[in-house]
């Protein structure tokens, strides 16, 4: 197959199924994140907490019927920002264009065509590019992922998706079962009519039908476009962590770090906690840890991170002047601080997910910490805060920001607590951005 038939092949798909599935009219009452595109988490880990997002550049590669593309405009609606969204699929980007219109966005710039041919089309530079779901797509990924960095900023990042190996081994045998099932067949909507027959037939046995419920559910959530594209995709490869990391390497591009609260995924601790072998594996260097995470997992379906040009782009809490702030936790850190200093030898327990308890590591002055932790002041004027209260003249920031790193850190390990510059404004939280597109439509 030639580049421009597999091409060719690839847009007529979407032409017929765009995906995923989306409803322009649920913009009225829902905003529908991403996981690569929280703002405040974005500025964190990739551009050392300094992005305040005015003039901002953001290109969705392949951005079908619109997700990440409706929530960066959002996020950036009131800012001096741009959107630029391309794809191969009119009938997706047709999507996409109802529902930004139905939210009333202006700041995304609209393209059809593929991303092979970004360094041809004069578009300039980004801060930043999101490519969720293509490059596994591609004849040549690493060509998909090299034409993306030609159009990148010198200190700009990309978020990526590409598909996990072992969490889609069952997935992988369906689409060797439905080519050997629907070969010779021409119509794609009686290939996808034969796998939704199939599915329903599969005895016990059947290792998808075993996992079925441990899948992603686009095969029910999205129609027949989730079916195809789940089963019946021409092109589809996928990465285990150690081929995801040449993959990077290849493009001569860093690592930056997993999405927003996906981190614990690739912790060996997550599953294996109460193992003795724990000791052991927390000696190995990170990449290996994740590595037998995705093996002890087995669920790890696809894997979304970052990329930058540039090393040492995340915020450093040895930088006094960042804000430390909580990000989609609505904690009450003055209650917290009172119990605390009630029960100091009570461990505090908090848990951000159903699959992580976190125990507060107990400091000297965590509980003062806590007291002026408010999202605007800065480490340096909490410190000084403490220094005032505990009425302790001789301790000193090195000592307050000593006591308080490990209480950071276990909060940052679950994305709780991030850091920004005083010079980055916070980005709003969801139902600031979405009460008004609602109130438009109330009672139409």
């Amino acid at each position: 197959m030639t580049s421009s038939t597999y091409l060719e092949g690839v847009r007529d798909q979407y032409e017929d199924y765009p995906y995923p599935l989306r409803d322009p009219n649920a913009e009225k009452t829902e905003l529908r994140p991403t996981v690569l595109e929280f703002l405040d988490y974005l500025n964190f880990k990739c551009f050392r907490g300094e992005q305040n997002y005015s003039g901002f550049r953001a290109l969705v590669a392949g951005g079908g019927t619109g997700d990440a593309a409706i929530f960066l405009a959002e996020q950036l609606r009131d800012r001096d920002a741009e959107i630029v969204y391309l794809d191969i699929s009119s009938a997706s980007r047709k999507i996409a264009q109802e529902r930004a219109q139905v939210r009333g966005l202006d700041n995304i710039t609209w393209i059809q065509g593929s991303i092979l041919d970004l360094p041809e089309m004069d578009i300039g530079r980004f801060d930043y590019i999101n490519c969720c779901g293509v490059l596994h797509h591609l004849e040549s990924p690493v060509a998909g992922l090299m034409a993306l960095k030609s159009v990148l900023g010198e200190k700009g990042c990309m978020g990526l998706m590409v598909y996990g190996a072992i969490g889609r081994t069952a997935i992988y045998q369906m689409q060797e079962l439905m080519r050997l099932i629907n070969s010779g067949e021409q119509s794609a909507q009686t290939r996808v009519d034969n796998t939704k027959t199939l599915i329903k037939d599969l005895p016990a046995s059947n290792w998808f039908k075993i996992s079925e419920k441990l899948t992603p559910a686009d095969h029910i959530n999205h129609g027949d476009a989730g079916v195809y594209d789940m089963f019946l995709h021409q092109q589809d490869r996928a990465y285990t962590v150690p081929e995801l990391f040449e993959f990077i390497a290849q493009c001569g591009l860093e690592f930056v770090d997993f999405a927003y609260r996906s981190r614990w995924r690739y912790q060996p601790r997550t599953y294996l906690n109460n193992s003795p072998l724990m000791g052991k594996l927390e000696k190995l260097d990170a990449r290996k840890q994740y590595a037998i995470a995705e093996l002890v997992a087995g669920n790890i379906f696809v894997h979304s991170f970052y990329v930058s040009r540039i090393k040492d782009t995340v915020a450093s809490l040895d930088d006094l002047d960042n804000i430390p702030f909580f990000s989609m936790v609505n904690l009450d850190c003055e209650s917290l601080s009172r119990e605390m200093q009630k029960n100091p030898s009570r461990h505090v327990v908090l848990s951000p997910s159903k699959n992580i308890n976190i125990t507060l590591p107990k400091g000297k002055y965590t509980h003062l910490i806590f007291k002026y932790l408010d999202g605007k002041r800065s480490l340096r004027k909490i410190f000084k805060k403490i220094k005032k209260e505990s009425g302790k003249s001789g301790v000193t920031d090195i000592d307050l920001l000593s006591d308080f790193a490990p209480t950071y850190q276990s909060l940052n390990d679950a994305d709780w607590l991030l850091l920004r510059s005083p010079s980055a404004r916070p980005i709003k939280d969801f139902a600031q951005m979405q009460e008004p597109v609602s109130r438009r439509y109330q009672g139409a």
